[in-house]
């Protein structure tokens, strides 16, 4: 199967993912996108000193080759 999983996400001021939220995507393919996302790890911002938490868009393309 192939298709495209669109999330909402906020990074933590560890890097990790504090919250995750799908945005559209197939529903075969939303929970293995989310598992995998869920293991990255983010290089957070400094601002003013202090590591910021991040609100961003994470996509997602599974295709067969």
């Amino acid at each position: 199967m192939e298709g495209t999983v669109e999330f909402d996400a906020v990074i933590g001021k560890d890097g990790k993912i504090d919250e995750l939220h799908v945005v559209s995507g197939h529903p075969l393919l939303t929970g293995a996108a989310a598992d995998a996302v869920r293991l990255w790890e983010y290089k957070v911002p400094i601002v003013n000193g202090r590591r910021a938490m991040i609100k961003t868009k994470i996509t997602i393309t599974f295709s067969l080759h």
